[in-house]
């Protein structure tokens, strides 16, 4: 058995694996692992008893368990997420976590280095359930979050 291929024969050969190779490529392009909800962008000030908190983490977790968990460090009182890392439309724990010492720092020598770390973020906003909030679709407002110390 003989193929013959000729000229015509050999571009559209050419032409449908090129083509092929586009839609692959097209296709995949769309795919992601990720959450396909639209992360929305987000900035506000946490203060703890009126100061602002430094060296701190913020974080999101959404209520029903869908979608992703978004995290934002504290610097100076101010957070901000952009529409990379932000969290999606829905409702959220928000959960304020101190920073720890940075690695081989421990005891009082990682306090004396960093004073601002002696104030610690109450226990009761490092769990879920004790703080809410509702990210919408739209822009949102800058975000007040307002800490009191326990008495």
């Amino acid at each position: 058995m003989k193929i013959l291929l000729n000229d015509t024969s050999i571009f559209l050969l050419g032409t449908s694996v090129v083509c092929l190779w586009f839609l692959v490529v097209a296709t995949a392009g769309g795919c992601s692992a990720g959450d396909s909800s639209p992360r929305q962008s987000l900035q506000g000030q946490v203060t703890l008893d009126q100061k602002p908190v430094s060296d701190a983490v913020l974080v999101l977790t959404p209520i029903d368990s869908k979608g992703l968990v978004a995290v934002a460090e504290i610097h100076h009182g101010s957070f901000s997420f952009g529409t990379k890392d932000g969290p999606g439309p829905g409702n959220y724990f928000v959960r304020i976590n101190p920073n720890e010492p940075e690695m081989g720092e421990s005891g009082p020598e990682a306090l004396k280095s960093n004073p601002g770390k002696t104030r610690s973020i109450p226990q009761a906003y490092q769990s879920n359930g004790k703080l809410q909030i509702a990210i919408k679709s739209s822009p949102n407002p800058p975000l007040l979050i307002e800490l009191v110390s326990p008495k």
